[in-house]
This record gives C-alpha cells, structure tokens and sequence, in this order.
C-alpha cells in the first residue's frame, strides 16, 4: 500500500461517525490495526476522564506554575516546549494509573505523541525519553499471579520485539526500573503462521518455551515492537489474559484521580533528578556505551552545549543490531520533535557511511546534509543512542563508537566527504514522508 493510499485510509478513517457505535466497539468494528483494540478504547476513555478530573488538573496547574515560574528551569523563550512536556508527563502517568490493576491485564499502547485517530484526539504520553522507533504496550502484572498472552505477526514485520518484565513502571514512587526478565522475538518458538504463545507466572519454564518468570516485586510487562521502516513494518497483534479469576475488587474512578493527583508530582521529580545520568562527562563527548539488563541491547546518554556556527560529529558502527537509533532530547522532560523533523535517526532513515558505519551530525541550523539530528534550536540538550537486538548477547561494546567531535558548521564537508547533502526543499519533503510514515501507525487498516 503506498503512502497515498495510507494517507487516503487515515483521512476515511478519522470521518467514520462514532455516533451509533456501540461504547466500547468503536475501534474493532471495521479496523485492522492491531493497535485499535476494544481494550485500547477502554482505557483511553478512561485516561481522558481521569485527566481532566479537577484534582488532576490543579496538580498539572501547579506544576506548571512551579517549574515555569523557575528561572533556572528554562528560558522564556522555550516555555511552550516545557508546558507541553509537563502536561505530556501528567498524562504518561494518568495512563499508568488507568491501566494499574494486575488482576484485570490489558496491554495499553501508550507513551507516544498527541494524535487524533478514530474520531478522537488524544494528547501527548511522551515522557523523558521514549524510544521513536517503539510502539510500547504496557499491562499490569503481579508475581503471585498466572497471565497467557497471545500474539501474530504480520508481515512485514517489526525489525525486533522484546518483551520484559520490570519492577516498577518508569517514574513511579520508588521506581528502579531493574529489569526481572527479558524475552526477544529471536528467542521465541513462532508458528508458521505467525502465533505465538507467551506464557508469565512466578514458577520456572521447566520445559516450556516463551515462558517468562516473575519473580517479588514484579509489577509490569513492556512489550516494544520496533520499527526501522516506520510507513511498512507493523506492530503484532497482542492480548493478555489472567489465568482464573481476580480475587481484588476493582477501583472506583474516583479512587483512580486521587492516586493521579497523588503520583504526578513524584512521577515529574524522579525524571528530573535524571540530569546527571546525561552530564556526568565533558558536553560534546561520548561515554563508552552502556549494557542493558538481559544482554539485549545497549545505550549512550550524553549531553550537547552547541552554538548555531557549530556541529557535533559522532560516527558509530552498528554492531550487529536490528536497531540502532539515535535521538535528542531536551533538558526538561523531553521534547525532541522525531513525527515531522529529524529529531531521531535510525537505520532505515539514516544513510552509512561506506565502511557501514553511520555519521551523525547535531546541530541547531540545518547543516545540509543527510544525517541530520536536529535540535529544534534547543542549543543544550540531551542525547541518546540505542543498539537493540545484537545478533550476540555481550557485556561491553569497546569499539562502538568510532569518533566524536566539535566541528565548524560551515565547513562540515571538508570532514565529512562522504555526506549525502541535502537541500532545503529536498529537507521539507523527506520530512513530509517521514510524517506520513508515522501517521501509519494511526490508520484503521495497516
């Protein structure tokens, strides 16, 4: 299906009349998507309600007037951006509440930006640094309990997928976000046509194959469907089930605002507290990468402090990942601008160099050329770069990083030779494709 076709789909898509529809219904009637479950439609629902709740709302309220009203917090100049970031915080969290009981699992696709899809305009869940190229779906679980979940991919398929289990979700009270275990598509026994079977409980696999095993403290599934070709790779289709009967009663939604306006500001203040993570060496550097718990992947954070005369030029090599992808971020919150800019580059949108390593070039003014992670004219800011899914499990990644440097702006060419340029007009239409490529995870038939 070419992107016409798919924009053409979006279009139809967002005029269908809810009206007549059955609560609940709206999204499986008529949708292929894997991501337009009934069980997507609940909690969304649910999560606007609980967001526009009069508690929540003066939590969010004053948190905007605490942090805008800090001078050391941010420039004037960028508090649209922070306004933005906090509100998309506070609905990150509203979602995690929503979605918060173990006994009655429903994987929630989550943390992503403002969107309007199926007759309804969702705001932003973007928090701190969420991976682009993710579709992450969230459901609650408990190590005392037993869960089946169920899956088929379609093809084209996700460059990977990896399910884990953690003991906290992200920024909540007391969140340490150790990872409990971790099961990758390569790992999975699949049927030829594409099903699977992921079976979670508190007892070891003794046998049994895509089997994941809780352990105390558990509290959460993340499954992240990961896309290099964001216009044709879709997301699997996903469900959860408990294994017996809850034995909890369920929360009322007014208990549900009350623990929103309860964990918002803790939520904030713990990714706050995350700056010195990102500026523990020199700006304009590269640490040596990181290992992710479970051997799966791992991760650079740095920092940047650029003028607009000046680039900073890093050069990376792959390392066998089905996944490499490299963002930035702003210093409060989030914020880098990835649906319609290059605010994040990964395999498929970036071009290698002819060794197969990729340069990338961070800077505020367009620097022409292909590789570009642009900065949205936030001149100090945070960068992340992500290797997911190694063809090996390692424990260090010595030679990751091949170079990193300061360079002049204007002369970028003399030391990158090999860069595609690219022209401003050539600029707006890859950036107009890279919309469209986006919007296809929005389409009621994908």
């Amino acid at each position: 299906m070419s992107l016409l076709e798919r924009r053409a789909l979006l279009r139809s898509s967002l005029a269908l009349p809810l009206a007549g529809l059955l609560p609940g219904l709206a999204f499986a009637r008529g949708s292929a998507n894997p991501l337009a479950t009934p069980q997507q439609d609940e909690l969304e629902r649910l999560s606007l309600r609980l967001f526009d709740d009069p508690a929540v709302v003066a939590i969010r309220q004053s948190l905007r007037d605490l942090l805008l009203g800090d001078p050391a917090f941010g420039k004037a100049a960028h508090h649209e951006l922070i306004r933005h970031n906090i509100d998309s915080n506070c609905f990150a969290a509203v979602q995690g509440v929503a979605n918060s009981d173990p006994a009655r699992p429903r994987l929630f696709w989550t943390w992503n930006p403002g969107h309007r899809w199926f007759g309804r305009t969702m705001p932003s869940s973007r928090f701190a640094f969420e991976n682009p190229d993710n579709i992450f779906r969230v459901a609650p679980i408990a190590p005392g309990l037993s869960y089946i979940v169920r899956g088929r991919f379609h093809r084209p398929l996700p460059a990977t997928q990896v399910f884990e289990l953690v003991d906290s979700p992200p920024g909540a009270p007391g969140s340490r976000g150790r990872s409990i275990a971790v099961l990758s598509r390569r790992e999975m026994a699949i049927a030829d046509d594409g099903s699977f079977t992921v079976t979670i409980d508190s007892n070891a696999a003794s046998g049994r194959s895509n089997h994941m095993q809780s352990a105390p403290g558990t509290t959460l599934l993340i499954v992240r469907d990961m896309l290099n070709d964001w216009a044709n790779e879709r997301a699997c289709a996903l469900a959860i089930e408990l294994v017996g009967k809850p034995h909890s009663q369920e929360k009322t939604e007014r208990e549900l605002a009350e623990r929103c306006a309860d964990i918002i500001p803790g939520f904030l203040h713990y990714w706050l507290k995350q700056k010195p993570i990102f500026t523990n060496q020199p700006a304009n550097s590269l640490p040596a990468p990181f290992v992710r718990e479970g051997g799966w992947g791992f991760v650079i954070l740095a920092h940047y402090d650029l003028r607009d005369d000046e680039a900073f030029v890093f050069t990376l090599d792959r390392a066998g990942a089905a996944n490499l992808g490299v963002m930035q971020s702003s210093p409060w919150l989030g914020g880098s601008r990835y649906t319609d800019r290059s605010g994040s580059l990964n395999t498929d949108q970036a071009v290698p160099n002819r060794d197969g390593t990729y340069s990338y070039v961070v800077s505020n003014l367009d620097p022409g050329v292909r590789n570009w992670i642009d900065t949205g004219g936030v001149a100090q800011g945070y960068i992340l770069i992500r290797w997911h899914e190694l063809s090996r499990k390692i424990s260090a990644a010595p030679s990751a990083v091949r170079s990193a440097e300061v360079l002049p702006l204007a002369h970028l060419h003399m030391y990158l030779p090999e860069a595609e340029a690219i022209a401003g007009g050539q600029r707006r239409r890859m950036w107009a494709e890279r919309a469209s490529a986006y919007s296809a995870r929005y389409l009621a038939e994908v």
